[in-house]
């Protein structure tokens, strides 16, 4: 755009909402290194982010599937062994914390 086309680096800059510097920098790294100028087509440290977030998203899900899943269990326990039973579980359980 800015070197096609019949407008100055300023211009053009002013259009996009960014510096003129900056763009004068864009321009001369474009006519440096050509298409190379530009990180972020598919290098793979981009391609490791891409595969990172997928694999962050995939975990999340197995995660909130676990955490339903315990607490289907734990509903299906309660109501086999009775609320005082499992009362009784949890303050043995818990009866450490009061040597602290």
């Amino acid at each position: 755009m800015a070197m096609g086309a019949n407008l100055s680096i300023k211009q053009v800059a002013i259009d996009l909402g960014i510096h003129a510097n900056v763009l004068s920098r864009w321009c001369q790294e474009q006519q440096r290194d050509g298409p190379k100028a530009f990180r972020g087509q598919s290098v793979p440290r981009d391609e490791e982010l891409a595969k990172l977030k997928r694999e962050l998203a995939r975990v999340k899900r197995e995660r909130d599937f676990l955490k339903d899943a315990a607490a289907f269990f734990a509903k299906d326990t309660l109501r086999a062994n009775g609320d005082s039973q499992v009362h009784e579980h949890w303050r043995m359980s818990n009866s450490w914390k009061r040597c602290i």
